[in-house]
């Protein structure tokens, strides 16, 4: 029940989202969202792959679970 709930909120709140704002702040909503991804994966895959020296393949999965 809680979950449904919580579906209901997410949905009303994406109903109220101003098209036009999101927009003129589209650059930099890009930029932002963009950054937030990279530069955990990149920071974390180059710990666990220099720093931690564990494989190609265990670094990249620990750089995307981190994200």
């Amino acid at each position: 029940m809680a979950e449904t709930g919580i579906i209901l909120l997410l949905f009303d709140v994406g109903l109220e989202t101003d098209l036009r704002r999101l927009v003129r702040t589209g650059a930099m909503f890009v930029m932002v969202a963009t950054a937030g991804f990279v530069l955990p994966l990149v920071l974390d895959f180059s710990l666990s792959y220099w720093g931690f020296g564990l494989s190609l393949l265990v670094s990249l999965f620990v750089g995307g679970v981190v994200v």
